[in-house]
């Protein structure tokens, strides 16, 4: 297993080829609780907005723009395709039921 440090520069580096695209993608790499906790997010609203996109906020998301050495603009694209991704999930559930 990679140390944290290795993690976080895979997540960098994958982002700058264009193969990090929302939050979800950093995911499989730096886990849920390891992110929250680097971002100093509590753990449950953490979990809360990445299920409920729409209550990210802007300090959330320069927290996260910190731990990876990103702008809040980067952050916040990938905060834009999460969202995507979450409501076409949403709407595709929907039809199915």
């Amino acid at each position: 297993m990679l140390n944290l440090d290795s993690r976080v520069e895979l997540v960098q580096m994958k982002y700058s080829k264009g193969d990090i695209t929302c939050i979800d993608d950093i995911l499989p790499i730096v886990a849920k609780t390891t992110l929250a906790r680097l971002a100093g997010i509590d753990f449950k609203h953490f979990d809360r907005i990445l299920n409920k996109v729409e209550k990210v906020t802007i300090e959330d998301m320069m927290r996260i723009a910190k731990v990876f050495e990103w702008t809040l603009d980067q952050v916040f694209d990938l905060w834009k395709v999460q969202f995507e991704v979450k409501k076409s999930k949403k709407k595709i559930l929907s039809i199915k039921k």
